[in-house]
């Protein structure tokens, strides 16, 4: 048996925006959850304001949030790409490896198989650097990918296309291959063999 009150949502019209502002306040109300509702209207008043550092914070990339730890896979993950043609034509076994191991098996293996388009292929450097200077050539990346308006903050920030573009297509890899840097590392820190 239907409600009597509770319209028929076939032939009810449209919700407007601010019925479902209303409506999810109750829900969040009704769960115990406080609103604040000069508290929301300061930060629209805020948002749609011309202060610089909430400019700032719109044009920034999700990885400035991230822990060191997965700052430093990333850095590592777009140096890996910057020079991946060169990556490609190497031959050497342990330093193949040592790659792997800076980053992760899976993680190196995932930036290995990744399609490259032509624009993405053109090398920032030409050779394969030392697996020690990943991290080094990967911040450089990072710092240069970030938009000009940011260099008061982030020293180094270029507005750099292509920096910014590899950056774009390391992150989805580090953020779903985890934070953990191998298998073979996890196992040394739990003093294991495998």
């Amino acid at each position: 048996m239907m409600n009597a009150s509770a319209p028929d949502p076939e032939t009810a019209p449209p919700e407007s925006s601010g019925q479902r502002r209303q409506r999810f306040a109750r829900r969040l109300q009704a769960a115990g959850i406080k609103t604040d509702r000069a508290r929301s209207a300061r930060f629209r008043q805020n948002a749609a304001s011309n202060d610089d550092r909430l400019k700032l914070l719109r044009i920034l990339p999700i990885w400035i949030s991230w822990d060191e730890a997965q700052q430093n896979r990333l850095a590592q993950a777009a140096a890996i790409l910057s020079c991946r043609s060169a990556i490609d034509m190497e031959i050497s076994g342990p330093r193949l490896s040592s790659f792997a191991r800076a980053v992760g098996d899976d993680l190196f293996e995932a930036l290995c198989g990744l399609d490259l388009d032509e624009a993405d292929q053109t090398p920032l450097t030409h050779l394969v650097p030392r697996p020690d200077m990943l991290l080094h050539l990967g911040w450089k990346l990072l710092a240069a990918g970030l938009p000009v308006s940011a260099a008061g903050q982030f020293a180094g920030a270029a507005g750099n296309d292509p920096a910014a573009r590899l950056t774009a297509l390391a992150i989805p890899l580090v953020m779903r291959h985890g934070h953990r840097a191998s298998e073979a590392d996890a196992a040394d820190e739990a003093g294991e063999t495998i």
